[in-house]
């Protein structure tokens, strides 16, 4: 459903992976480095949970609407982008890739894959 768009973030980006997921840890859709379509991940579950708590911390400090997260690991480095109170989309990009790029291109690629849902 949403492949063509991930596979673009992908690719632009020089990303991992990519995905769609449901706030509730379901996940839409996510594809590969490649472009190809992947099962979903653990991890990017993890995160969409995570991106929701967040999100009611900062709604309850009153510090404004979270769009976004960054969470760097040793090797890459996951950003998480909310499109809707729903949903997100997680793009998995090496540490070599600077973190603003996949934030860019994610912010590109939103309205398309909220067009879809």
């Amino acid at each position: 459903m949403f492949e063509s768009s991930l596979a673009r973030v992908v690719s632009q980006v020089g990303a991992r992976g990519a995905a769609v997921l449901g706030l509730d840890g379901l996940t839409i859709d996510a594809v590969d480095a490649t472009g190809q379509l992947v099962a979903p991940e653990e991890a990017a579950r993890e995160y969409a949970s995570v991106f929701k708590q967040l999100a009611g911390v900062a709604e309850s400090m009153e510090v404004g609407a979270v769009t976004d997260f960054t969470a760097e690991g040793a090797e890459e480095t996951l950003l998480v982008r909310l499109l809707t109170p729903q949903y997100a989309a997680v793009l998995r990009i090496p540490n070599e890739v600077p973190p603003g790029k996949g934030r860019f291109y994610l912010r590109v690629v939103a309205p398309d894959i909220v067009r879809e849902l």
